[in-house]
């Protein structure tokens, strides 16, 4: 009897072991997890994306396979935080093999797409039977109904009609054909909506040539929980394939001292994954930006007898462009892996090669007055990180998608500046305020007076508390002219003196006095000893404005600030008289150097100094670079 049974007890053993075997490794297979897409900070070029993870309350160790990355995933970006008692024991990058990745897009839109066509078309043939149904019953209603009438009819030419019988037949009869049709007109709605349903949903699967893509990485963990309650996990990746550039809209209103300031931010994502309802920050930063002070080395310098010295325009072209080629070599050579050690030393190397080229500059030019910014101040002044107020869904496509970071009022104060030299219209000038609680990183702004657009300017970077200044267009109603009224020439001793009288009149046709800001500019001498060129008088007297003086006390660049009374123009026209010499050797003559290159040279000293903007010479009240 007992050898009867040890056979089933060997193969319920057998079963036992392997039932364990197989719980095993049931356990040992990780849990795939796509997490939810909580927080997006994108910067210019790449952005960090991080996915919430919920891990279920246990004391033992749990494995976790995150699925699904994009494609634009940058293997070695991933980073691992925990809420508090959640201890990660181990990390790692799976690569897939080609089945694996394939079998990757069983869930994706595509599929999706197919499962709702074939869920369609079982209703399409569903309705289409049920209108079947009815058109039979519809034609045994009308045979019904015309056996009814001819029973009538008998029943009266033999004089045995049972006109009961036949009336409650024609009503059920007419009753139940006029249910029918009902259903009938219903139902062919029905499948007419889903036909046009069909139809576009074939369109859209035909449209869609790129299927959904998923990276060839999965990131796999082992974690730690807790024994008493669930725990969070929050992973961040870095992806590329995604950017964003700033636009800015002003609206100003002539009779209000306040301007409503928009920001936005106009992004292009085609990493392969949706950002849907997300948390989002848009920086003008690198992910991989250092915060260690930049470090200054000392300044080698030797003389040669044969020294050969280089260009004013070589150095100055040379100290400008520098040490933005510098920094984007650094930038390109950033990798995720690599030594941030490195990565500071090449910055140093190129921001001291920046600052060594510009005071190259200063030793080797004829110029005797400089004025320069360090490139971050130029290049890095839009160092910012703005928080989106309200959750964004930001798609995976390759149109341009527009979200609105910002709104704020600012205040502001207008002024007219003429330049009659430039243009024959005065220009009105808003100096705003920044009193937002963030910095403005440079970007195009449209602007938009009393409803009327008047056109584009780049809006400088400009820190919170930092002043500047936006062009609002010309204004008609301001005309100006500059007039040369007299010239002379005398020798006195071994010099010719040259003495230039200008007349410089404004026209203002609006009914009110309006302040206005001049400018005009006198020959500006490079050479000190050969040519001294100054101003000899003026009426009304130049302005006194201490920050205009310290910006342009030896550019040659002259500014009054007068008021204009209302309706002065014609012979009543107000007029700006000055005069200036120019004192230099009697055999020689005065060359202007009209040079184009030389002009660009100094329109690009003058954004590079921090003065630039669209306030352009208005009183050395420039832009973003006020202090």
């Amino acid at each position: 009897m007992t050898k009867f049974y040890e056979p089933i007890a060997q193969w319920i053993l057998c079963q036992i072991v392997l039932a364990t075997i197989w719980q095993t490794e049931l356990q040992a297979q990780p849990a795939r997890v796509s997490g939810v897409i909580s927080h997006v900070a994108l910067f210019r070029d790449q952005a960090k994306v991080t996915r919430d993870l919920e891990i279920p309350a246990s004391a033992e160790a749990t494995t976790l396979r995150v699925i699904e990355l994009p494609p634009s995933f940058l293997p070695g970006s991933e980073q691992i935080t925990t809420s508090a008692g959640v201890r990660v024991l181990s990390r790692r990058l799976v690569t897939l093999t080609p089945e694996e990745s394939q079998s990757q897009h069983d869930n994706t839109a595509e599929q999706q797409s197919a499962n709702l066509l074939g869920s369609l078309n079982d209703q399409r043939r569903s309705l289409e039977m049920q209108l079947t149904l009815i058109a039979q019953q519809l034609a045994t209603m009308e045979r019904l109904l015309q056996f009814s009438a001819k029973e009538a009819g008998n029943g009266l030419q033999n004089g045995t009609l049972q006109s009961e019988t036949v009336e409650h037949l024609s009503e059920y009869g007419l009753g139940k054909q006029n249910e029918l049709l009902h259903q009938q007109i219903e139902l062919s709605s029905q499948l007419e909506k889903i036909q046009l349903t069909i139809s576009q949903t074939q369109k859209s699967i035909e449209n869609d040539i790129e299927p959904t893509r998923y990276s060839e990485y999965q990131l796999e963990i082992q974690v730690q929980g807790l024994p008493q309650s669930r725990a969070q996990i929050w992973i961040s990746y870095t992806v590329g394939n995604c950017s964003w550039q700033p636009y800015y809209r002003l609206y100003a209103n002539s009779e209000s001292s306040e301007y409503e300031l928009k920001f936005g931010a106009a992004v292009i994502q085609e990493t392969g994954e949706d950002w849907p309802n997300v948390a989002l920050e848009v920086a003008g930063v690198s992910p991989n930006a250092s915060s260690t002070i930049p470090v200054l080395v000392p300044l080698r310098a030797s003389v040669s007898e044969f020294g050969t010295k280089m260009n004013e325009f070589d150095l100055a072209g040379r100290s400008m462009s520098l040490p933005r080629e510098s920094m984007d070599a650094v930038e390109d050579d950033l990798n995720l892996d690599g030594n941030i050690s490195e990565i500071e030393l090449q910055r140093d190397v190129a921001l001291n090669a920046r600052a060594s080229s510009l005071q190259s500059w200063e030793i080797e030019t004829a110029e005797s007055h400089l004025r320069a910014m360090a490139s971050d101040g130029i290049e890095y002044a839009d160092a910012q990180v703005y928080k989106v107020e309200n959750a964004v869904s930001v798609a995976s496509q390759p149109t341009t998608q527009m979200i609105t970071v910002r709104d704020a009022i600012l205040p502001g104060e207008v002024h007219y500046v003429v330049t009659p030299l430039l243009s024959s219209f005065a220009y009105r000038e808003v100096k705003l305020l920044n009193t937002s609680d963030i910095g403005l990183i440079a970007g195009p702004v449209s602007i938009s007076l009393d409803g009327r657009a008047v056109g584009r300017t780049m809006l400088p970077a400009t820190a919170s508390g930092q002043p500047l200044v936006i062009g609002l267009g010309a204004d008609q109603q301001l005309r100006t002219r500059r007039e040369l009224v007299d010239k002379s020439h005398e020798i006195q001793g071994g010099n010719a003196i040259e003495t230039f009288r200008y007349r410089i009149v404004v026209a203002n046709f609006k009914p009110d006095t309006v302040s206005l800001r001049v400018m005009d500019r006198m020959p500006q001498s490079s050479e000190n000893e050969a040519l001294t060129i100054s101003i000899k008088d003026s009426l009304p007297a130049l302005s006194e404005d201490r920050e205009f003086h310290r910006l342009h006390s030896r550019s040659g660049i002259l500014r009054w600030d007068v008021d204009v009374p209302a309706r002065r123009f014609g012979e009543s026209a107000f007029d700006i008289l000055y005069t200036f010499t120019a004192m230099h050797d009697r055999n020689q003559s005065i060359f202007i150097d009209s040079n184009a290159d030389r002009t660009q040279q100094d329109l690009f000293n003058h954004e590079s100094s921090g003065m630039g903007g669209m306030g352009g010479m208005g009183g050395g009240m420039m832009g973003g670079g006020l202090f």
